[in-house]
């Protein structure tokens, strides 16, 4: 999401596009306060592909997965924010592609880790079809935080404090992923 795609927006008028920016951004300060070199697909609200909005869904797709791919990254984290039409469904939930041992790892790692600080429900660490996890050449995951149509989740997604837990958490699980 970014630019164009708001993706899913919560009761309150909150967007996806705006978390998980806001956490890609602590994540990555987080991270390299550790010594590690982040490279982001976007770090400001825009599309990634040359064509902006008239890119197609999975052009758009693809160039998040060309940005990784050349730069021979080591993992390749997708930070979203579910939505469902019944306002009570919660948690969080990390998928992998079903053959990489190691995404599964580094789904698993960051999910526990993520509800710990979070204080969410698990959904589980689950295998997907998802673009991003499949077109990576490298161990990924698409990580669901939270709901942000679930007006809990959502005031928590739209602190500060939320923003800060949920990079925290992240981050422990992607430092954990390399220690083991």
């Amino acid at each position: 999401h970014g630019g164009s795609d708001a993706g899913a927006i919560g009761p309150s008028g909150l967007m996806e596009k705006t978390v998980t920016l806001n956490i890609s951004l602590a994540l990555r300060e987080l991270l390299e306060s550790q010594g590690a070199e982040v490279i982001m697909t976007r770090d400001t609200d825009i599309e990634v592909h040359e064509k902006g909005s008239r890119a197609t869904a999975n052009e758009e797709l693809q160039a998040r997965c060309d940005v990784a791919n050349d730069a021979e990254a080591d993992i390749f984290i997708s930070v979203h924010i579910d939505s469902f039409t019944n306002s009570t469904a919660h948690g969080t939930t990390t998928y992998y592609d079903a053959d990489s041992k190691l995404g599964f790892k580094l789904a698993d790692k960051i999910r526990v880790n993520l509800i710990d600080e979070i204080e969410t429900a698990s959904r589980g660490t689950q295998r997907c079809n998802f673009y991003v996890v499949n077109k990576t050449d490298m161990p990924a995951t698409l990580i669901e935080v939270a709901f942000i149509s679930n007006t809990d989740e959502e005031k928590m997604l739209g602190s500060e404090e939320g923003i800060m837990k949920a990079a925290v958490g992240i981050a422990e699980g992607i430092k954990i992923y390399f220690e083991e």
